[in-house]
């Protein structure tokens, strides 16, 4: 059986800190291609909706980080004709 640290405020610890890093680039490689598939114009609000389609259930939060640590900004639409 594994360690489990508890402290006043709940769990404080995790049992396999080696898969966090893992799974984080796992995100981090979904996030990109999705990104990198939709030309750089979709943010974390679509590109959560877009990876739970496939089947990968993150909030819209973690996806915004991992967007963040990539470097990864959503372009804005140009507008066309003539506007004032």
């Amino acid at each position: 059986m594994l360690p489990v640290v508890v402290t006043m405020n709940g769990w404080s610890g995790n049992p396999n800190p080696g898969n966090v890093s893992n799974e984080q680039a796992m995100l981090d490689t979904r996030v990109a291609t999705a990104f990198q598939v939709k030309k750089s114009c979709y943010g974390a609000w679509r590109l959560c909706q877009l990876l739970a389609k496939d089947g990968w259930c993150y909030n819209r939060k973690t996806i915004a980080n991992s967007m963040k640590r990539q470097g990864l900004v959503a372009k804005w639409p140009e507008i066309q004709g003539n506007h004032p």
